[in-house]
């Protein structure tokens, strides 16, 4: 048999395609699997971010047609999701998906035997992307006394130093433990990786299987997690509500007794930052944001963050806004850069992302935000959602005031 991927080895192929889930769970607990319905989950997951990543945008950002195909082993359960999935997959990329299956054997070790775990006992599994947003959620893990178990997923050489320093801090000072995935090692031609979040909620969900866990916590800051597409500038809608209730409503079709559910949805990322203790500021500087180096390998960036990037200057608004700065990481464009004194090498891009900031802002204050916004009453359990979304978006106005007041462009 010809593998159809270099990088994924012969013995994990069934007919012309491979199965993810055995890859990612190799070691991690397959034999703690409760139901195989988890295991066909992450393939179907993972089908879609690997045809994602293998498929270049092309230079007019036109809709792609991408088809998958998927080995499950209960054909009939998944094929009912399919218009579902193809919502999903829209929505996260705004590309055409066909999603089809075909029926599998059990995924399952050959003799294999169910093992439920009993102990420890965990009150949540919380996503851990070793990003400043998920660390301030194990703030609030700590701080409530919940035990959480972190599940990682290592995405490239960037983000994975990121992920295992902040176990390793959540290891050493808090006793927290976590289950990192190892990455999928595939040749990606589209860095922007738009499905990634369906990949990591599934992984969650499965992880929250083994444990017997029905609540899953995802950690974003409510004003990337709207990411509006301003100023030509598109964006991702990983974290977004309807995200989340379109993917909780797939667990429930699935008769899945668990749910996704995002704490900060009507925070700051400055509010979450200042409510942090001194102790977990002193370490947000191992922390990862930068958008710059995830997709471009080929710029040296000192701490691995570019300054001049959409997530950057975000994370130097949040922290400037209420004096932080002094716990933050070092910047190819410090603190103080403005238009006269930055590097002419990312002169245009730190002119864009600050544009995109200056027009989000205005947007606020005139009130024509909400135009750009996708929010509907069912993606919400909140009834006064728009109160607490506007509420939000005007301490973010005074965050963004705040920081250019201190460092004029």
């Amino acid at each position: 048999m010809s593998n159809p991927n270099k990088y994924i080895s012969e013995d994990l192929l069934i007919g012309d395609s491979f199965l993810p889930s055995q890859i990612l769970l190799n070691g991690n607990g397959l034999e703690n699997i409760n139901d195989e319905i988890f295991l066909d989950f992450i393939d179907v997951a993972a089908k879609i971010f690997i045809e994602d990543v293998r498929n270049k945008v092309n230079s007019k950002d036109e809709p792609r047609n991408i088809n998958v195909i998927v080995p499950v082993t209960n054909i009939h359960t998944w094929s009912s999701q399919k218009v579902l999935l193809g919502k999903i997959g829209n929505f996260l990329s705004g590309d055409k998906w066909n999603i089809d299956f075909v029926k599998c054997d059990s995924k399952l070790p050959k003799f294999y035997v169910k093992s439920f775990i009993t102990s420890p006992e965990f009150d949540n599994v919380t996503l851990l992307s070793g990003g400043l947003d998920s660390f301030c959620g194990s703030f609030v893990n700590v701080e409530n006394k919940l035990q959480s178990l972190y599940c990682g997923y290592k995405i490239n050489k960037f983000e994975t130093k990121g992920l295992n320093d902040i176990h390793s801090i959540l290891n050493q000072k808090y006793k927290g433990i976590s289950k990192r995935f190892n990455t999928l090692n595939i040749k990606k031609e589209e860095h922007t990786q738009r499905t990634r979040s369906l990949l990591f909620f599934a992984l969650a969900c499965a992880t929250a299987s083994m444990y017997n866990v029905n609540e899953i916590l995802l950690y974003e800051n409510g004003v990337l997690s709207l990411n509006p597409e301003l100023d030509s500038r598109k964006t991702t809608k990983t974290t977004h509500p309807k995200t989340l209730y379109l993917v909780n409503q797939l667990l429930s079709n699935l008769n899945l007794n668990m749910r996704i559910k995002h704490p900060f949805l009507f925070k700051t990322k400055g509010q979450i930052i200042n409510g942090l203790s001194d102790q977990f500021k002193e370490d947000i500087k191992f922390t990862n944001t930068c958008g710059i180096a995830r997709h471009n390998r080929k710029i040296k960036i000192k701490s691995g963050h570019c300054g001049f990037c959409i997530p950057c200057i975000l994370r130097k608004i949040s922290m400037a806004a209420y004096g932080n700065e002094k716990y933050d990481v070092q910047y190819n464009a410090p603190y103080g850069t403005n238009l006269e004194n930055c590097d002419l090498s990312f002169k245009s891009e730190f002119k864009s992302s600050n544009e995109y900031f200056r027009v989000f802002n205005e947007k606020i204050k005139d009130g024509s935000i909400f135009n750009e916004l996708d929010l509907r009453s069912k993606y919400y359990k909140e009834k006064n959602y728009l109160e607490l979304t506007k509420k939000m978006l005007d301490i973010f106005s005074e965050e963004v005031d705040t920081f250019y007041s201190k460092y004029p462009l």
